[in-house]
């Protein structure tokens, strides 16, 4: 006996897509910031980066603890500017600022 024929429909594959294209558009659309593109990150946006070094007024390296507290006010006035993304980080004895956008 042989098996049943099944015939083979593009149109379901095709709907399937389509209704799996919208609903992943519609997630971008309504988490993001209502625009329909995705929110791009600093790498492809652009932005700003700065690398500070820190020295006390004698000239040698800041301490480990001195560092952090620098890193603790940068960052509460880059937040307080009411930047999103902002982003401050303690490399050994250096900060790095990293503030996206073009702005």
């Amino acid at each position: 006996m042989a098996p049943p024929v099944t015939r083979f429909r593009p149109w379901r594959s095709l709907s399937a897509f389509i209704v799996i294209l919208t609903v992943l558009y519609a997630l971008v659309l309504f988490t993001g910031d209502s625009q329909p593109y995705p929110k791009l990150g600093i790498d492809l946006e652009g932005g700003t980066q700065v690398v500070l070094t820190a020295r006390t007024p004698s000239g040698q390296p800041a301490t480990n603890d001195q560092l952090t507290l620098a890193r603790q006010i940068i960052e509460l006035r880059v937040n307080g500017l009411g930047v999103s993304g902002a982003e401050v980080v303690q490399n050994g004895g250096q900060l790095t600022i990293t503030v996206p956008g073009n702005e």
